[in-house]
């Protein structure tokens, strides 16, 4: 899958949509980590993270459900502006 979003990008981030809904665009935070990552919820209540840019050194991660309160939805992605 091509990337979403490229380097120096700015993305548009709805604080009000907190709730993940399948495959949207999300900022969240997770540790001391702030990322822009597609998110899928899983049945076990865990999250699988997921990269777009899969050329690059970005692996998709899964969230366990037991830790699932230390991952924080800042908000859904609208949109993003893009430099040319």
């Amino acid at each position: 899958m091509a990337p979403t979003l490229l380097d120096k990008d700015l993305v548009i981030v709805d604080t009000s949509q907190n709730r993940v809904r399948d495959e949207e665009i999300y900022a969240l935070a997770y540790g001391d980590a702030v990322l822009i990552k597609r998110i899928r919820p899983q049945l076990d209540g865990g999250l699988k993270v997921i990269s777009d840019n899969k050329g690059g050194h970005y692996e998709d991660a899964i969230v366990p459900a037991a830790e699932r309160d230390q991952v924080r939805i800042v908000g859904r992605v609208g949109g993003f502006l893009r430099y040319i």
